[in-house]
């Protein structure tokens, strides 16, 4: 398990990082994960860096042989041959490699306004029907196609690129801010046409958040386990996927529609589960998928009430053996999967530590020692070349989690405190035998070529020649030889 991750003293330790291949333009210091680090850690951005955040919005993280971490905003599965650590929209386990994070987690501001959208009680602003905001017209063809069958029941507005019938709807975006944009046009709507550009367990973006955050019903389709992977509360939305056909799910728009009771019970249901209602809800899981999903729940589940009683006999004996006694109780917490494992891990370690008791840890990484009982206080207490100066007034484990949305972000907190407190060559997890050589050798040259391609694409003789047909022509010779 970790060594210590809470220091009493010195300063704090310094991390060189650099942000490349990012999507938006979000500077350095607004990045969500550069907030979260910088409560822990002296980070410097730096052109020499030893840790790199990158995405998947260009090549340049090939320049940089140093420790690499993904962020995937798209459904993609990480290459970790390419990458030491990801931050990934599947539901995947690699070792203390990755975590899950669903990809509405960094959307803040639509965040609080879902949390709050149960609230609504009057419904008498909401004169339009539904809207659709899509640009990317070549997503799965079912986004569409419920577009066009759903239209025919009442019109419904598409103010985005994709089947557009409004022009330029959308109000002008403040300070660039397209998400503020489309609040301000949704917000009249009584329900949104949310539907992933792919479906894909895991898969779960900002566009039903976005939906919640307008106080209008989302017509979800996408990942089939959002409630359980995304924490998202199934009375809260129309799931299509839950519904036989087209005909079904329009059976229940009409009966939402045209009933204005039904419909506000279903707004005022609350957008995110409590954990103890996902815990119950896999308990009615019958399948395969749901029966290991349970296994996350039931680990976070074992460790917030083990610390819950921990503190609680604390409270009433002040005795640190009785904390010893009831934070050894981890049996229950053993084959969880490795993300849950090391927070149930750090919920437990934490409490332990401060009342001064030690408890035995779950070991799921190769490269940190195991905490035993018998592990000298003298080394805990002690700062070490891996863990040394880190902000000792700083901790993701303050409060319990309210929902799955806040148990993620100290997952999320917890997994970089994991990364940036090992030293950059414990940190670098990408193998450097003979082949890997060759194949990082391969994927760059690959990377590269697609770097010059998509400038070529951008030039105007090239767009000449396309227009001209020459492509079209060179791919049917080809195909005849």
């Amino acid at each position: 398990m970790l060594k210590l991750i809470l220091t009493r003293k010195g300063s704090l330790k310094t991390i060189k990082l650099k942000v490349v291949d990012w999507s938006g333009s979000e500077n350095f210091d607004d990045i969500f994960t550069v907030k979260i680090l910088r409560k822990y850690f002296n980070v410097v951005e730096s052109e020499n860096p030893d840790f790199i955040f990158y995405a998947t919005s260009g090549y340049e993280h090939i320049k940089y042989d140093c420790v690499r971490i993904q962020f995937l905003g798209e459904n993609i599965i990480p290459d970790f041959n390419v990458c030491d650590y990801a931050f990934g929209l599947n539901h995947i386990i690699f070792e203390d490699r990755y975590i899950y994070v669903p990809h509405f987690i960094d959307y803040r501001k639509d965040t609080h306004r879902a949390r709050e959208k149960h609230k609504i009680s009057d419904i008498s602003h909401k004169k339009k029907f539904c809207n659709y905001i899509y640009s990317n017209s070549n997503a799965a063809a079912i986004r569409g196609d419920f577009f066009d069958f759903l239209n025919k029941y009442k019109r419904v507005d598409a103010a985005g690129k994709d089947r557009n019938n409004m022009g330029e709807a959308l109000p002008k975006a403040p300070n660039g801010d397209f998400g503020e944009s489309k609040y301000e046009f949704m917000k009249e709507y009584k329900f949104s046409i949310a539907f992933e550009n792919s479906s894909t367990n895991g898969y779960c973006t900002e566009k039903i958040l976005q939906a919640f955050a307008a106080g209008t019903i989302p017509i979800y389709w996408g990942d089939k386990k959002i409630a359980m992977g995304g924490g998202i509360n199934p009375k809260s939305f129309i799931n299509v996927s839950g519904y036989d056909d087209f005909e079904a799910v329009l059976e229940k728009i009409k009966e939402l529609d045209n009933d204005d009771e039904k419909y506000l019970k279903m707004l005022q249901e609350p957008v995110f589960l409590p954990l103890d209602s996902m815990a119950d809800l896999a308990e009615r899981g019958k399948s395969v998928e749901s029966m290991k999903s349970r296994a996350d729940l039931k680990c976070i589940e074992s460790a917030l009430k083990t610390a819950d009683s921990s503190l609680d006999s604390i409270n009433s004996t002040n005795s640190a053996n009785s904390a010893n006694s009831s934070l050894d109780s981890t049996e229950s917490i053993s084959n969880c999967n490795v993300d849950s494992k090391f927070l149930a891990n750090k919920i437990l370690s934490q409490i332990s530590r401060k009342y001064g008791g030690f408890t035995n840890m779950i070991d799921f990484s190769p490269n940190v020692p195991k905490i035993t009982d018998s592990t000298p206080k003298s080394v805990l207490d002690s700062p070490t070349d891996s863990t040394q100066n880190i902000n000792p007034h700083s901790t993701p484990f303050d409060k319990k989690p309210r929902d799955f949305v806040e148990l993620k972000e100290m997952e999320i907190e917890a997994f970089l405190i994991h990364i940036f407190s090992q030293e950059p060559s414990v940190a670098f997890r990408r193998k450097n035998e003979m082949w890997h050589k060759i194949y990082d050798s391969d994927y760059r040259k690959s990377k590269v070529f697609l770097r010059y391609f998509d400038r070529l694409q951008k030039t105007m003789i090239f767009k000449i020649l396309r227009k001209l047909g020459v492509f079209r022509a060179l791919k049917k010779l080809l195909a005849q030889n």
